[in-house]
């Protein structure tokens, strides 16, 4: 019985790894369904099979030690309690149970997959799609050329992540995982399939036309370079080079100095400085920006884009908390950045592994990269972002969770309903 129900729990968490991706963020088929399956199935092995509840409890126990856990559910209880003073409770309570319900991914990733493959299978699954969403890419690419559509700012590729910001910042926390298996691979058909992968995730952000992701992609590189290996340095170069030669990616970049491009998003900021002054302590509520954004324009129409837009966030995570959570959302979302960079630190020092040290060398590179990206934007409004953030964190906690499973592994199947893909496995 307890294996049934663990290789359930672990194909449904697997399931939903691939499948948020591609299946729509809002409406009937999203992939909160699959979350709430998980839950339930979840409970009910709580509920009936004491092993189950046995590991639970072992778990609550010893989760204290686990400070991004710790920092993401501080964070979300703050955002119930905005509630109290939001200008539109519904909405703010809305936004806090979706966070909720990210931090579960999170928990079900550090601490529900278990089996002696399923990890491999974990990894498989990320990377697959995330290469797989640069094929997409590549094939929009192409469905735009052949009907002499310019790839461009006015026609950017969104392959299945819905929009074309939300690709490239998909794009950018799953490259930097790749690029490190590349590096610690010593079969040569590793090190093929991993070269190759990181290329397609290159020309994804390439094709994503994202100019926050673009960046990113020049800033990991660097960061990768100077935390790993200083020889990677060269590589970086090659790829900053690139990216200021093509065409395609250069005009890109360059739009940054333009103040056509940015004047929108400094209107943005204005606005939302004025918010924060008349809502310093408190803010407005999470995930509220947007319903106070028209009182603001209306007043001060010098800052309106246009008549018919609305500014659902401010375009800065750091504004975005400052307004909407005050002064404690300030605080508790440092805290966070903090607390989940020294868990990250520690991992390292903890694993034996050299394999695993270099996957969570790379997601500290992708955490810095996401928040590299939220300095002009904010990616906290799009479920996919954050859930790809809280499955890269997960994947990064799995392994310094093995003292918490290893007194009921024996009793766990060696990986869930979808092992028979050996051969997908074991190139990893």
């Amino acid at each position: 019985m307890i294996r049934f129900y663990k290789n359930l729990l672990n194909t449904l968490i697997i399931i939903f790894v691939t499948l948020y991706p591609i299946l729509p963020s809002y409406g009937n088929n999203n992939p909160d369904n699959i979350l709430h399956l998980i839950f339930v199935v979840q409970a009910l092995g709580i509920i009936f099979i004491p092993l189950e509840r046995n590991y639970y409890i072992n778990v609550m126990r010893n989760i204290k030690k686990d400070k991004i856990f710790l920092s993401l559910l501080m964070l979300n209880v703050l955002m119930y309690s905005s509630s109290l003073i939001s200008v539109d409770r519904e909405m703010t309570l809305g936004a806090s149970t979706k966070f909720s319900m990210y931090i579960c991914v999170y928990y079900n990733i550090a601490y529900n997959l278990r089996g002696k493959k399923i990890y491999k299978i974990l990894l498989t699954s990320f990377v697959g799609v995330a290469v797989l969403s640069s094929i997409f890419s590549i094939y929009q690419a192409y469905e735009n050329l052949h009907f002499d559509k310019h790839i461009g700012a006015e026609n950017r590729i969104s392959s299945f992540l819905e929009n074309s910001n939300i690709l490239g910042l998909y794009a950018v926390l799953a490259i930097f995982i790749v690029i490190m298996l590349f590096l610690n691979s010593k079969n040569k058909y590793q090190k093929i399939c991993f070269s190759t992968f990181s290329i397609l995730l290159i020309v994804n952000i390439i094709l994503s036309q994202s100019r926050n992701a673009l960046l990113a992609l020049v800033f990991g590189s660097i960061l990768l370079s100077i935390l790993y290996n200083k020889k990677l340095l060269l590589p970086s170069s090659i790829i900053l080079s690139t990216l200021l030669v093509l065409p395609i990616s250069r005009t890109r970049i360059l739009d940054i100095l333009s103040t056509n491009q940015n004047i929108s998003r400094i209107k943005i900021w204005k606005i939302t400085n004025l918010i924060i002054k008349d809502h310093s302590l408190f803010g407005v509520g999470y995930d509220t920006y947007s319903a106070v954004y028209p009182d603001y324009v209306t007043t001060y129409n010098d800052l309106m884009i246009r008549n018919d837009y609305i500014a659902y966030h401010p375009h800065n995570v750091f504004l975005k908390f400052q307004s909407e959570l005050g002064i404690p959302g300030t605080i508790f979302f440092v805290l966070f950045i903090v607390l989940t960079l020294y868990n990250l630190y520690k991992n390292i020092k903890l694993s034996k592994s050299s394999k695993e040290k270099a996957i969570i060398i790379g997601t500290i590179v992708s955490f810095l990269c996401f928040l590299f990206m939220n300095v002009v934007d904010s990616y906290f409004n799009s479920p996919k972002a954050i859930i790809t953030l809280c499955v890269v964190l997960g994947i990064s906690n799995f392994c310094s969770n093995k003292k918490v499973k290893e007194p009921f592994e024996k009793y766990f199947s060696s990986g869930s309903f979808i092992t028979s893909s050996q051969n997908l496995i074991d190139y990893i």
